[in-house]
């Protein structure tokens, strides 16, 4: 493996593939002391798996981890293009979000309170990782508030 550093990519007329971003400052990555983490190869050669899942951030993580709790015999391969929690995982704020206001064009009650326990039935699972990993993350739970700052909008 290669590191990719601004300077070794110059001196050798190297850039990340495609990973025009990966340069930038980035809390979470410092934080986690990932700003000088080594980029993998690219893959090559033929491989074979069960499942292929495309993208090493929180959804492509979470399938992997799931799928192979249901079906531990599958061979899964996650591709990612830098390294896990790279990309927009990696660059948010932290925030698990239960609501169905998201979907405000959803004016059925009853398709708003599935969304609702969908998005809720996530929270859980990530509290029940944290729990059964015992993850040291600063998980808390501290409600959300929205508010409308627009005037004459309606109320979702």
């Amino acid at each position: 493996m290669k590191y990719f550093s601004p300077q070794y990519t110059r001196r050798q007329g190297l850039k990340p593939p495609e990973l025009y971003e990966y340069f930038l400052d980035n809390f979470w990555f410092k934080a986690a002391d990932l700003e000088n983490e080594i980029i993998n190869e690219p893959l090559r050669g033929s491989h074979k798996a069960d499942i292929v899942i495309i993208g090493g951030g929180y959804t492509g993580l979470s399938s992997a981890y799931n799928i192979h709790r249901r079906f531990p015999d599958k061979k899964i391969m996650l591709l990612e293009g830098a390294c896990c929690g790279y990309g927009a995982s990696g660059r948010n704020g932290g925030f698990c979000i239960a609501t169905s206001l998201l979907y405000p064009a959803c004016k059925d009650p009853e398709a708003r309170q599935k969304i609702l326990d969908v998005s809720l039935y996530g929270i859980d699972q990530i509290k029940e990782c944290i729990a059964n990993h015992d993850l040291d993350c600063d998980f808390e739970e501290n409600g959300m508030l929205m508010v409308n700052v627009v005037k004459n909008t309606r109320n979702y």
